[in-house]
């Protein structure tokens, strides 16, 4: 699935449902943790859980946390 990946940002969060796509049957740690969003903002996330991701040529795994809130792939400085 192609998707634009900001290799500057310091966490990676999707929605729960957008993960359940990408990883069907697959189940997810139940661990939580708040991060603070560029403008000050709490978001309570869970995870992270390791994606593979294919730039280019290269494969690498991805740590990437999921929250319920989410409706698109969210970065965070």
């Amino acid at each position: 699935m192609p998707m634009l990946l900001d290799t500057g940002a310091e966490v990676t969060i999707l929605s729960i449902n957008f993960l359940h796509r990408l990883c069907p049957g697959q189940e997810f740690p139940d661990r939580g943790r708040s991060i603070r969003s560029l403008g000050g903002n709490h978001i309570a996330v869970k995870g992270p859980v390791m994606v593979t991701i294919q730039i280019c040529c290269q494969v690498l795994q991805h740590p990437v946390y999921f929250c319920d809130g989410a409706t698109t792939i969210l970065q965070l400085l």
